[in-house]
């Protein structure tokens, strides 16, 4: 076996020690990614995301759309939003939908055609069975008696409210009351004697 020179042998220690370090940092590299994709991961994770409660439709003026739980800016970008303060949908007492309605387009901008008698086919997510409104009463109010929607405790009713397109201080109001089929096959109001 040959002897190298002493500045060989320095040199090949050298490399080695640069080979060692080289993969200590990648391996220290690997584990910074890997513990940061973990974080990124439960984040994403983590963060509610925006799922439909329901689905509503009004064949009578072209409307059909995806409802969900509070009127947040996503929400009411995506679909309409139940009012935290209201009922669950199909639930007694009354559920109050907000949508926008002032721009061509938006979702509730056809609310205003709607007649009383008209249905509204409500769909819970957790059900799907549709729940039929008949519409009662459509009025235009103050943003401050817009307020005093979460009423009537004894029945079965939903509220659909937007802007006014009329005047973006007042408020577009659709009332109606819940179909229930009886087992004569009547059909009568819910909650109305």
């Amino acid at each position: 076996m040959e002897l190298l020179p002493r500045s060989a042998l320095s040199k090949r220690k050298a490399r080695k020690k640069k080979r060692t370090f080289i993969k200590v940092i990648l391996v220290l590299i690997s584990f910074i990614l890997l513990v940061s994709v973990g974080f990124v991961a439960q984040y994403l994770l983590s963060r509610p995301r925006l799922v439909p409660i329901g689905t509503i439709e009004m064949k009578s003026v072209s409307i059909k759309l995806n409802i969900f739980d509070g009127v947040s800016e996503e929400a009411l970008i995506k679909g309409i939003g139940r009012l935290e303060n209201s009922q669950e949908i199909g639930q007694q007492g009354n559920t109050v939908l907000s949508g926008y309605g002032l721009q061509p387009g938006r979702y509730f901008y056809n609310l205003d055609k709607i007649q009383l008698g008209d249905e509204i086919i409500v769909t819970p997510a957790w059900t799907r069975q549709s729940l039929v409104y008949v519409v009662t009463e459509i009025k235009t109010v103050s943003a401050e008696a817009a307020d005093e929607l979460i009423s009537d405790p004894l029945e079965f009713r939903i509220t659909l409210i937007t802007t006014s397109k009329e005047d973006s201080n007042l408020r577009f109001l659709v009332k109606a009351k819940q179909k229930d089929q009886t087992t004569s096959g009547e059909i009568s109001l819910k909650g109305v004697s």
